[in-house]
């Protein structure tokens, strides 16, 4: 009975978990729709590169501080003190927002042009954003999955109404709906419980600094060779190939956006649980990265082919003109994400060992195929072969991740039998 408990409640902890990361990306997705209708392809592409400069920053600012806390609170154990972690996290992450936001709004009024406004509205969106998404992590942390849904539902809740507003009074531009995007973050924190807070100070900001360092370093430089690799090179791409090419990758990453609903969200569900189990029962760990892998590349693949059963005329009403550009790319950027899927897996074992260098010093290596595979594939077949370069890419790094987590899994098991 005490078993079937414990099934149902991380059945209903993975289910709220999708829920959550659903209405998280409803927030990102509701921003690309109002911009695809009201933009044309080229200003959609400039869009795009705003959203890929925030995803990278995104990434390295969960590694930098997110990943450090769920570490550092996972080995301390249920019910252990975590008021000091909190705060430090709290405080270090509003300082670096602060810092973020003046190194933005320096670079847009270096940037000429319509891009220069779009980044002067991603320097005030991106801050906001990134300080509310580490104090998610601690609401779950602490509170729970379901009291993280109340504050992302709020975000989006109060988004949709200023998008409305701006849309119907005919003020829709760019940079208004990225300030908006933003905004209506802050908005969100009303939800965040009081206990939650903690007022900065220099020490605790030291400090935390110095502990999340530990794991962070490693963290942040594999975030950069992961993530950083693949939008660095689409970036890199876009001078080259201009911002069409880059609205056919948007428009394609928001055709299979519900993937990274469902991969995330039981991502966000599962990562506390691996932390623990990785310490005791390594033949365990090894199913469930096994299974969470194979099923994430599984469920992209099913994805994409049913994507060609949507009428045009519906999708034409999400995208605008947009949407006849993402099957351009579709399948080759399925691919990479199924494979992406397949190394998320490896890396979910490599977190419950609690070894964050060893990622860090593979996804080192990898780095350059990414950029090579991309700029030969442009070189050869424009876009769509660069689109190719990428899931290959992808597919080599997710066999050595996968071929080295077996290694570590098979000294672990033959130094400790038991487990």
């Amino acid at each position: 009975m005490q078993q079937l408990k414990k099934a149902t409640l991380k059945a209903s902890k993975a289910v709220y978990g999708v829920l959550d990361q659903g209405v998280l990306s409803a927030g990102t997705f509701l921003l690309a729709v109002v911009i695809a209708r009201t933009s044309t392809v080229e200003e959609f592409g400039a869009y795009g590169v705003i959203f890929t400069i925030f995803t990278l920053l995104i990434t390295v600012y969960r590694s930098m501080f997110v990943m450090p806390y769920l570490l550092e609170s996972g080995a301390a154990g249920e019910g252990a003190p975590s008021h000091s972690l909190r705060q430090g996290m709290i405080s270090t992450s509003f300082v670096a927002a602060v810092v973020l936001f003046c190194i933005g709004a320096v670079s847009a009024a270096i940037v000429p042009g319509q891009l220069g406004i779009a980044l002067l509205g991603l320097a005030i969106a991106a801050p906001i954003l990134l300080f509310q998404d580490c104090l998610r992590y601690v609401v779950l942390h602490e509170n729970g999955i379901r009291r993280v849904l109340v504050v992302d539902t709020v975000w989006v809740g109060s988004q949709a109404c200023g998008q409305a507003i701006a849309v119907a009074s005919g003020n829709a531009s760019l940079f208004v709906q990225l300030v908006i995007w933003g905004a209506t973050g802050g908005i969100s924190l009303i939800a965040v419980p009081l206990i939650t807070w903690a007022r900065p100070t220099a020490r605790v900001v030291l400090s935390f600094t110095r502990r999340a360092l530990v794991h962070g370093k490693n963290l942040v430089l594999e975030a950069v060779m992961t993530s950083g690799s693949q939008y660095l090179s689409i970036l890199a791409l876009s001078s080259v190939a201009g911002l069409v090419l880059i609205a056919e990758v948007r428009a394609s990453q928001l055709l299979l956006g519900p993937l990274v609903v469902v991969s995330q969200g039981l991502l966000t569900s599962l990562l506390p649980g691996i932390i623990k189990i990785g310490s005791g029962d390594v033949r365990r760990l090894k199913r469930i990265c096994l299974a969470f892998g194979a099923g994430l590349f599984i469920f992209v693949v099913s994805f994409a082919g049913l994507l060609h059963l949507v009428p045009a005329s519906v999708g034409s009403q999400f995208l605008g003109q947009s949407w006849a550009s993402a099957f351009t790319l579709l399948w080759p950027l399925a691919l990479a994400q199924a494979f992406g899927g397949l190394a998320l897996g490896a890396t979910l074992g490599y977190r419950g060992l609690g070894l964050s260098k060893e990622t860090s010093v593979i996804r080192t290596l990898v780095f350059p195929l990414t950029p090579i595979a991309m700029f030969a594939g442009y070189a050869l077949f424009d876009g769509r072969g660069a689109a190719f370069g990428l899931a290959l890419a992808s597919g080599i790094t997710a066999a050595i991740l996968w071929s080295h987590f077996l290694v570590i899994y098979s000294r672990r098991r033959n130094h400790n039998p038991a487990t």
